[in-house]
């Protein structure tokens, strides 16, 4: 299943390896490592992988207060036996219409996570609460990108976390002081370009059972990659196209990153709509392209304007 699920991805063997027992465990995992490296893409794909049909319910009842838990914009239905003609294996939704069949969800949160949206919302005028996030990512995965930069800080999200994340079970309070226990079963993603050590202390690296780090490509990989991806939009990477963009990124400094075909590739092609031509490598647009990658020192002064 991981390697259909990675087959479009040029990734390091050694990680595709390290990776499996990590997601097979579904405990919290941790992808950090610097910017453009695949991070986000390898944790959407591990969303993904995953294809059993799992049965959400529109709400629930406790305490005499009801919690809504369906989420149109988080939650994908499966089509049932009368759309597709194709048994599933479903019956319960033909039924039952508090629950509905769905695949299992991948929900994305970034710097907007606050710790009020990891607790119950009440809806003064409906009179119901909303489940929080990781409620809705039950049987499926949550992903929290570019860890560290959220309105909570990473602390105050571990420590809300750091008994669900051993016990697999939460607890959410009302706005009438009770508070239920319900099941935190799903995989964590944490995805950071910012080393472990700057976001949390020893013992909550101990309850973040797996600890991945990706890492600049060497450079058959990234030839592979910028292959690959000029080859999708019909130009030809030659010697002297990547030897170019090879140059300029020593001349910069600069680490390999498996952003940084895609983000030339683009840079090239709208070069060349702008020019009305094919979709082509040449000298001048593949400088420009990397011109806009890199930002140069103050006292470098590529450009001037003239002034009377």
């Amino acid at each position: 299943m991981m390697e259909e699920a990675f087959k479009h991805v040029v990734i390091p063997d050694r990680l595709l390896t390290r990776l499996g027992p990590a997601i097979n465990s579904g405990t919290a995992l941790l992808l950090y490592g610097p910017a453009g490296n695949g991070k986000t893409t390898i944790a959407e794909i591990i969303g993904k992988i995953f294809k059993a049909v799992i049965y959400i319910p529109h709400c629930f009842v406790a305490e005499g207060q009801i919690v809504k838990v369906y989420d149109q914009t988080v939650h994908e239905p499966v089509p049932s036996l009368g759309d597709t003609g194709v048994v599933r294996g479903l019956r319960r939704e033909r039924f039952d219409k508090r629950w509905v069949a769905c695949s299992r969800p991948l929900i994305i949160t970034g710097g907007e996570l606050s710790i009020e949206m990891l607790d119950l919302k009440f809806n003064s005028l409906a009179k119901f609460y909303e489940a929080p996030l990781h409620i809705k990512a039950l049987n499926g995965t949550f992903l929290i990108d570019d860890f560290g930069r959220q309105r909570a800080s990473p602390s105050e999200i571990l420590n809300r976390w750091i008994v669900p994340l051993n016990s697999r079970i939460d607890f959410l309070s009302f706005h009438t002081s009770k508070a239920i226990e319900l099941p935190f079963d799903e995989l964590v993603i944490f995805s950071t370009n910012l080393h472990p050590n700057d976001l949390m202390d020893p013992a909550f690296q101990r309850r973040i059972a797996y600890k991945l780090e990706t890492v600049e490509p060497p450079v058959d990989l990234f030839r592979k990659v910028f292959e690959g991806m000029a080859a999708s939009k019909g130009m030809t990477l030659t010697d002297e196209v990547f030897n170019q963009v090879m140059r300029i990124i020593e001349e910069n400094e600069a680490q390999l990153a498996y952003f940084q075909p895609k983000f030339v590739i683009e840079q090239v092609m709208a070069s060349c709509k702008f020019e009305d031509m094919e979709p082509q490598f040449t000298p001048e647009n593949v400088e420009d392209a990397l011109l806009n990658l890199f930002v140069k020192a103050p006292e470098s002064k590529m450009f001037g304007v003239a002034r009377d």
